[in-house]
């Protein structure tokens, strides 16, 4: 498990092409079960195991993911969930995307905080004082570096229902954040 499979390599060399509704893997794109959500298990399994090896396997085939991507002006993000995969995903990523689920897990938020890198927040169905904790807690670790991201939790969401119009509430209640929006329809 030292090497990055040949087959990896191959599934990640053709171009990623966007399109106005979802980004289209190549065929092969995850070649490990169970790859698509925690990147074939082997860096989930390495921390559960306590097994650094395994950790630097999954990290070098992440790096074939990452280093695919920047070339090609697409810039790599990843939504952790925990400790292990923030520090994981520390040396890879720009900024880090905290989830709507997790705008009040205050060790996770000052646990990205402390990495002094952008936090997108997700705002999802906090509610207006849930969204303000959080931002307390990133700038309470010295990090102004803070996007929030209207979104609606709903998968599809519907045109009708993307709620478009809270973006001008959040920038009218955090007038210096950048505020933007995570689109979920199709």
């Amino acid at each position: 498990m030292d090497e990055v499979h040949e087959e990896f390599r191959r599934a990640w060399a053709v171009s990623h092409k966007m399109t106005g509704e979802r980004l289209n893997w190549p065929k092969g794109g995850w070649p490990y079960e169970g790859g698509g959500y925690w990147f074939d298990g082997l860096a989930r399994l390495g921390y559960v195991l306590h097994d650094d090896a395994l950790i630097q396997q999954a990290q070098r085939r992440l790096d074939v993911v990452v280093d695919h991507m920047n070339p090609n002006g697409i810039l790599f993000l990843c939504t952790p969930f925990d400790h292990a995969a923030v520090d994981f995903l520390d040396p890879l990523v720009p900024a880090f995307k905290i989830a709507s689920a997790d705008i009040t897990n205050v060790p996770l938020l000052r646990h990205v905080a402390a990495k002094q890198k952008p936090v997108l927040l997700a705002t999802g169905a906090a509610t207006m004082g849930e969204i303000e904790e959080a931002v307390s807690q990133v700038t309470g670790r010295g990090n102004n570096q803070i996007a929030l991201l209207h979104c609606v939790l709903n998968y599809p969401t519907s045109y009708g229902r993307a709620s478009l119009l809270a973006i001008k509430r959040l920038r009218r209640a955090f007038p210096g954040l950048i505020v933007g929006y995570s689109d979920h329809t199709l």
